[in-house]
C-alpha cells in the first residue's frame, strides 16, 4: 500500500510532462513501453 502510494506520488516527477495525456514523441515512446511491460509481466504471472 506504501508502494502504491509512492507511486502516485512520484510518478509524475520522474516522467517528461504530457506523458499520460500522450504527447508526442519520447512521451508517447515511454507511455508504450509502460503498456507493453505491464501486459508482459501480467500474463507471466498469470501462467505461473
Amino acid at each position: 500500500m506504501v508502494g502504491l502510494a509512492a507511486l502516485v506520488v512520484f510518478t509524475p516527477r520522474l516522467l517528461p510532462p504530457r506523458t499520460r495525456r500522450d504527447g508526442h514523441g519520447l512521451s508517447a515512446t515511454l507511455m508504450l513501453r509502460a503498456l507493453t511491460s505491464g501486459t508482459y509481466f501480467t500474463l507471466e504471472a498469470s501462467y505461473r
